[in-house]
């Protein structure tokens, strides 16, 4: 295998989207403080980091643009980092105008993991390079990118439909001891099967920590494993953190109405950017490959969370549906979008599979 040449211009663009994962940690930090605290001063800092973070994300996908000559989402861990814009904008915006902090502690780690993710692919993975045939067209700059920004639009409906279910005494705390360890462990079973996959660095260095330096089929069950105990343990720490919270946060939180009708307009934001992300996909797709549709997993993926969230809506609007019927069916839309955009990628096969460089 030929080595990998990693340019100024590489190193310079990772740089700043680990810098950028660093910020976001202290903007989460400075959330948890206040939290923690309740002095207002910490709250006023994480909301600026916040904002710069924002700003700095901005400035790092027009230097990889800059750099790369492409739109800075052609391939796994460019996209991963216009996830993450598109997280923390959307949840920049609702935190403006709503003052919710918390909420933060439950969106900004789906930017982090996003980003970090991203950053522990291989470095192939992470190079710029030319575009693909298929991806030369103007139409990569407009579809993709209303994609991504509805994905990271959804982080906000799942921290509210949370917060929502916590507020009201659906979501307590034995729902948490259950539902985080079982969440870890299977995204700790994804990550050793991402990283089986593409041969990172992480893979090679967790074999050699299991004694094997080959990737014989037991081997490779046994690192499985620890890395779904890596995450059970991990699902572990986050249940005791969530559940030790809701006393604490309770006095925090507005009250359900207000998140309730926070949940419906985050909703009503990433839907119509991800319909119209869906339409010009189509329109693509026709010129492209002759043909509108073609139920490609990517697309039948994306189609099942419109649908997910259209099922939300009606029953918002006219199903007379609100609270806690509609938070679980968001909390059920926001794991569909994350199917969408890693699961597909890694697990299904398809013209849109662009996880490899």
């Amino acid at each position: 295998m030929q080595p990998v040449i990693v340019t100024a211009a590489d190193q310079l663009s990772q740089g700043l989207f680990l810098t950028l994962f660093l910020l976001l940690g202290l903007s989460w930090s400075l959330n948890l403080a206040w939290v923690l605290s309740r002095k207002a001063r910490y709250a006023d800092w994480a909301r600026k980091v916040l904002w710069f973070s924002l700003a700095f994300n901005a400035l790092a996908l027009i230097h990889r643009w800059a750099s790369a000559g492409h739109a800075p989402w052609a391939n796994q861990y460019e996209s991963a980092t216009m996830v993450a814009f598109g997280v923390v904008l959307l949840f920049a915006v609702f935190e403006r105008e709503a003052k919710l902090p918390v909420l933060g502690l439950l969106v900004l780690p789906a930017a982090m993991v996003a980003i970090a993710a991203a950053n522990l692919l291989p470095q192939e993975y992470k190079r710029m390079g030319p575009l693909m045939p298929a991806l030369q067209s103007p139409w990569l700059k407009i579809h993709v990118s209303l994609m991504l920004i509805s994905y990271g639009s959804f982080a906000s409906t799942f921290g509210l439909s949370l917060l929502y279910l916590i507020r009201t005494g659906a979501w307590t705390r034995r729902t948490t001891w259950v539902a985080l360890p079982i969440a870890g462990a299977l995204g700790g079973w994804f990550f050793g099967y991402v990283h089986q996959s593409v041969r990172s660095d992480f893979w090679n260095w967790l074999m050699t920590a299991l004694g094997g330096t080959e990737l014989a089929s037991g081997d490779t069950a046994k690192a499985y494993l620890v890395c779904a105990a890596g995450g059970l343990v991990l699902g572990l720490l986050g249940a005791a953190a969530l559940g030790a919270l809701p006393g604490r946060l309770m006095e925090l939180v507005p009250e359900a109405e207000s998140l309730d009708e926070l949940n419906y307009r985050s909703v009503a934001i990433g839907f119509p950017l991800l319909t119209l992300g869906i339409i010009l996909g189509a329109i693509w797709g026709h010129l492209a490959w002759g043909r509108y549709w073609g139920w490609d997993p990517k697309e039948t993926w994306a189609f099942i969370s419109w649908l997910i969230f259209a099922f939300f809506l009606h029953m918002r609007v006219f199903g007379g549906w609100d609270g806690r019927k509609i938070a679980w069916v968001g909390l059920i839309g926001a794991g569909s979008i994350v199917f969408t955009y890693w699961g597909v990628n890694f697990l299904l096969s398809g013209l849109h599979a662009y996880a490899k460089p």
